[in-house]
């Protein structure tokens, strides 16, 4: 896992009504984005409420004053939990696109329950405990995670053109079953994602 405490220079504090705004050129928490939130976590004590990221710099909203440099500490049981879940819905996404010819259309992330839209044209019970045995045994077989930094031409041998518009290019590979672009944290392997359940299914406009 990474490093969950640093400290770093405070750039500027910035007074806002109740709170302020502790400016770093860097930080240790993950800003939100990619449909991950941001992390929790503190700066001297004091609660990180929220964290933007603009104009080259990092803003932690925080309420109450400190000086001094920015000694920063994540929670490292809340970071584990949505780096589970993302890299979790990575799997189950990628081997039912790779395996059933089913587009992903959405996904969406919660504390207690996760979930995804796929384009199925059809979809039943039998299917969901296929599926859902299937990527437990990737789980098993502790696939690795790599994280690498391809070229356009790299990319595109694997995804769409609009998936490359972004100045850097950041892919997460599961073993040799997906390939995907995303600016998320991820699973080392895929043991430490433990296990995913599926729930439950419905029918949408668009697949299930």
């Amino acid at each position: 896992w990474l490093e969950v405490e640093n400290t770093f220079e405070i750039e500027e504090i910035i007074h806002e009504d109740e709170y302020n705004y502790i400016v770093t050129l860097d930080t240790i928490f993950y800003v939100e984005g990619g449909g991950m939130d941001s992390d929790t976590g503190t700066i001297n004590g004091l609660e990180v409420l929220d964290i933007e990221y603009k104009d080259g710099k990092y803003y932690h909203k925080v309420k109450g004053e400190t000086q001094g440099n920015a000694h920063m500490i994540v929670d490292l049981a809340q970071r584990i939990h949505k780096v589970q879940i993302h890299s979790a819905s990575h799997l189950l996404c990628g081997h039912i696109n790779r395996n059933y010819d089913a587009k992903t259309i959405a996904f969406w992330y919660h504390d207690d329950i996760s979930g995804c839209e796929m384009e199925f044209k059809s979809f039943d019970e039998k299917t969901m405990r296929k599926i859902e045995k299937e990527v437990n045994e990737f789980i098993k077989q502790d696939l690795p995670v790599n994280i690498v930094y391809p070229t356009r031409d790299e990319a595109q041998k694997h995804v769409k053109a609009e998936k490359l518009e972004h100045d850097e290019l950041r892919a997460a590979l599961i073993g040799d079953m997906d390939y995907n672009m995303c600016a998320c944290i991820h699973v080392p392997s895929l043991r430490y994602i433990q296990a995913i359940k599926l729930l439950s299914f419905e029918k949408t406009t668009r697949g299930y």
